[in-house]
């Protein structure tokens, strides 16, 4: 052996168990020596270099925002010294604590982070596995330090005692401020529950890089994350050490039932395997996988056989030519990115903006912003690009226009992107990030990085040039999709981060009465999404009310969007009433002057636009009204005007001291707009615009509802919401659970 092999003595064991019984991990150190870190190390940036020789990527954006991280899969596979790692009679000592004698190697991968290197989205392991509840741990991570692990180089930072929470409903809005980093000197294995949830850090060091061997043990009844019996199959003999075949599951007798032979029978099939026709692929239908297949056939149709996903990361993918090789960078720790190729390449529109717009920077910060990711050479429009915009015209797109019956967004935006690089990427990638939250995240994922990460680029470029008035307002509209990506990708309490560069434009365009349609409905949707925010994070909006262009009137816009922005224009004054700093006395007359708009615009509308009442077809409704709208607008108009309504009965709740009779008499419209937002959603058959605004509505209307049938109908619709169409809406349902805990 090339590595030190002695287990742990009874004393460590038993400090490691009391440790992650109370917190979830434990260090243990002093495992490997210095020569045994640095022969692993080293033999680490060798498969590193062996695996970007074989034409894999070494960074994945679907995890990590940047390619200062890089990422090494089938360690295993690469070298002997990670097969003897992964048997290391400590680590296994510790893993078994967890999981029960009982046990398999799910994964074996490695994590560099170098300068610069991004953070990944919170997680447990355990949640990505298996669903919830999580009753008992059923994974372990056993993490080598090659290097010393603390806060600046990257640590991974994790919530101690998460172990405990048993579903996701349980994780805590301000989840991220209760990270704290692992602390670990080179040499050391750090031990974490499965069910911790972490993240990895920052590395903000000019020098220093931190490298992580992340071996990952689950319970036998799993499915491990790698097949082992792909990744070995040529040489399984000759390499697998019978120990090792029974931890990786490819013996005949594992619980994964794999053949004797290992590999047997893998070539005949992938000879036999044809692949489908991109039509069918398109259509989402299966093929017969003919040539031509019976679909395309049918129909006189060019039958293409779709290539298959990413099949450079497949193990046993054909490695590239020697010319391929040698055109190709090969990563080396003395190749690595210096601090100052690293210290400006940028990860959201918040930092390009901040960058070129930020009071503290000077004219020249835009020399150095740059972008790894080159812009796209070519403005064909390929057949995913199309996929992805009538899937964008389809949905998104449809939502956003909630409020313009001209559709700008829906069709002006498209017909705009045939023309411009960066509103076709911004398009695509918004497409793709929603369709990786209610189709396949890791089909569409990698996609969604992708088009995002040459948006980026393409944003960097447009910002740093001098641009017409034309290119202004396509500009923002591109800006306004990318903060709709970040919000998708990662919501939160980063929301005013993700709106900055939009708040930005809008401020430098002084957006009035004379404003372009395109400006015009990018801006009210950023007031959609600024009010939506504010609400969750009980702050004033973004954009002060006084700062908006005035509402349209009807003509020439339709009533029932004059209505909508006209609302929403009011809420979000009420919400500066509420969630702002200002006397008792002031807003005591200024929810009354609110109060008095807010009425009169409502006396003003057609019956039609407040909703048509329909006539009870049974008595199970309790007591709700069955109402019908013309148009979705109508319905997400009415939806801000009772919330509107409830927001304003709270101001005086909150701010004026009445005795408990008067209180309750406050308490009746309450109930009442609480109803009328229930009714709409329960009942209306909403679309899916409409439901993306009811969010809040639904909040604030089961908090004022008594009965918990009601009160659970809606909780269902807000996880409809986020899982069908992909929108956040777990913080709201956590809070709901606080709310009746009080």
């Amino acid at each position: 052996m090339s590595i030190c092999m002695s287990p742990l003595d009874a004393e460590t064991v038993a400090a490691a168990k009391a440790t992650l019984d109370d917190e979830g991990y434990a260090v243990i150190p002093s495992i490997l020596d210095d020569s045994s870190i640095k022969l692993v190390h080293s033999r680490l940036w060798a498969a590193a270099t062996e695996t970007q020789n074989r034409g894999t990527d070494l960074h994945m954006p679907a995890l990590d925002p940047n390619a200062s991280n890089v990422r090494v899969f089938y360690l295993m596979e690469l070298d002997a010294i990670f097969r003897e790692l992964i048997q290391h009679p400590a680590a296994l000592q510790i893993a078994k604590l967890v999981v029960g004698d009982q046990l398999l190697v799910s994964n074996f991968t490695a994590n560099i982070a170098r300068p610069g290197s991004g953070s990944m989205q919170l997680h447990s392991d355990q949640s990505l596995v298996v669903p919830d509840p999580w009753e008992h741990a059923w994974g372990v991570n056993i993490i080598w330090c090659l290097t010393d692990v603390y806060f600046e180089n990257g640590a991974t930072l994790f919530i101690p005692g998460s172990h405990r929470w048993k579903r996701k409903e349980e994780v805590p809005t301000d989840a991220a401020e209760m990270l704290k980093p692992f602390v670990a000197k080179a040499g050391s294995i750090v031990a974490m529950d499965a069910r911790v949830w972490h993240t990895s850090g920052k590395n903000i060091t000019e020098d220093k890089e931190r490298a992580l061997l992340f071996g990952f043990y689950t319970a036998p009844f799993l499915r491990q994350q790698v097949n082992w019996t792909a990744v070995f199959a040529r040489e399984a003999e000759g390499v697998l050490s019978p120990e090792l075949r029974e931890l990786l599951g490819v013996d005949i007798d594992a619980n994964v039932g794999r053949a004797s032979k290992i590999g047997a029978g893998i070539e005949k099939h992938e000879a036999q395997r044809a692949p489908t026709s991109q039509n069918c692929r398109n259509r989402r239908i299966k093929c017969d996988e003919q040539s031509p297949c019976g679909y395309c056939g049918r129909r006189g149709l060019d039958c293409k056989k779709a290539d298959f996903i990413v099949p450079e990361r497949w193990p046993n993918a054909r490695p590239p030519t020697r010319a391929a090789q040698e055109s190709q960078p090969v990563v080396t720790r003395a190749t690595q990115p210096t601090p100052e190729a690293t210290a400006h390449i940028p990860e959201s529109t918040y930092e390009i903006f901040q960058n070129i717009f930020g009071v503290d920077n000077d004219q020249s910060a835009t020399s150095d912003l740059h972008s790894t990711i080159p812009p796209p050479s070519d403005d064909i429009l390929t057949e995913e690009k199309a996929g992805l915009l009538r899937f964008y015209q389809d949905g998104i797109g449809v939502w956003m226009d909630i409020f313009d019956c001209s559709h700008t967004y829906q069709h002006e935006v498209v017909w705009y992107s045939l023309s411009s690089p960066l509103l076709m990427h911004a398009v695509c990638a918004l497409s793709a990030k929603q369709m990786s939250l209610i189709q396949n995240k890791f089909l569409w994922e990698p996609v969604s990085s992708r088009f995002y990460g040459q948006s980026l680029s393409l944003l960097i470029n447009e910002l740093t040039k001098q641009s017409s008035t034309s290119d202004g307002e396509l500009l923002l509209a591109a800006t306004i999709l990318l903060s709709s990506y970040e919000l998708l990708a990662q919501p939160g309490i980063d929301y005013q981060r993700h709106l900055y560069g939009a708040q930005t434009l809008i401020f430098s365009r002084n957006i009035g009465s004379e404003g372009t349609s395109l400006e015009k409905a990018s801006f009210w949707i950023f007031a959609r999404q600024d009010v939506a925010l504010a609400l969750v994070n009980e702050r004033p909006t973004l954009v002060p009310p006084v700062k908006w262009p005035a509402p349209p009137d009807s003509p020439p816009a339709a009533v029932e969007d004059a209505f909508g922005m006209k609302i929403l224009w009011l809420l979000a004054r009420v919400i500066e009433v509420k969630f702002g700093n200002g006397q008792v006395s002031s807003i005591e007359r200024r929810v009354e002057s609110l109060v008095a708009e807010i009425d009169l615009l409502w006396a003003g509308l057609p019956s039609h636009v407040r909703g048509v009442p329909m006539k009870q077809s049974h008595s199970e409704d309790e007591g709700l009204t069955r109402v019908w709208f013309c148009v979705p607008s109508a319905s997400a108009a009415c939806l801000y005007y009772h919330m509107a309504k409830i927001l304003t009965y709270e101001c005086l709740c909150e701010q004026t001291p009445v005795p408990p009779r008067q209180s309750d008499n406050m308490l009746k419209p309450i109930g009442y707009h609480a109803r009328a937002i229930a009714s709409i959603c329960l009942f209306s058959d909403l679309a899916d615009g409409a439901l993306v605004v009811a969010v809040n509505p639904i909040f604030y209307a089961a908090k004022y509802i008594p009965s918990m049938a009601l009160k659970t109908r809606l909780w269902g619709i807000l996880d409809r919401i986020e899982t069908q169409l992909g929108f956040y809406t777990r913080n709201r349902q956590t809070q709901l659970q606080l709310e009746l805990k009080k």
